[in-house]
């Protein structure tokens, strides 16, 4: 009886010292004519959703646009007016989603968002596994899937191996109050 009451809190502390991967993950986001976009050229124009701790990698297609946060908001990044060919990146540690602009053919709307040419970024919670936004059961029962059925994207602390450190990591991330 005492090793079972032993057990919750045996396992309760290891979660606490295995945490997960935060970040590795690079997005590239395209800047051409008045867009930035996750889709090249020609494709539809569409936003980036990534997790907290990924990193977006912006890509001048077109020369002589920026790439400049929006007012406000709890992450600052900034690049010089670019050529095509040019790269910037910024790692994202705060969830939410963030307003940016091209101060040569837009501007700031002191709010978290912009006029003109712009986009955004929305950052995922870690333990919003299934990407709704919302860290519930549902997250739990979709790592638990993807962990059984050998999914990459259940190799939670990103050493390469699925395995038992992967759902402690996840559990500590799903426990944890997201920021």
């Amino acid at each position: 009886m005492a090793i079972r009451a032993l057990f919750p809190a045996a396992v309760l502390g290891v979660v606490g010292l295995v945490s997960p991967s935060l970040g590795g993950d690079t997005v590239v986001v395209y800047v051409y004519n008045f867009e930035f976009s996750i889709n090249p050229p020609g494709e539809p124009v569409e936003d980036a959703v990534i997790r907290q701790g990924d990193t977006i990698e912006w890509q001048w297609v077109h020369s002589l646009h920026n790439v400049v946060a929006s007012s406000g908001q709890a992450e600052f990044f900034q690049s010089p007016i670019n050529n095509a060919g040019a790269k910037f990146s910024h790692t994202f540690t705060n969830v939410g989603t963030f307003g940016y602009y091209c101060s040569v053919h837009g501007f700031d709307d002191g709010a978290g968002g912009f006029f003109g040419m712009g986009g955004y970024v929305t950052v995922l919670c870690l333990a919003d596994f299934n990407g709704d936004t919302t860290v519930n059961t549902l997250d739990f029962l979709a790592f638990l899937n993807a962990y059984t059925s050998g999914d990459p994207r259940a190799d939670f602390n990103g050493d390469t191996v699925i395995n038992t450190l992967d759902v402690l990591a996840f559990l500590n991330a799903f426990t944890s109050p997201c920021p």
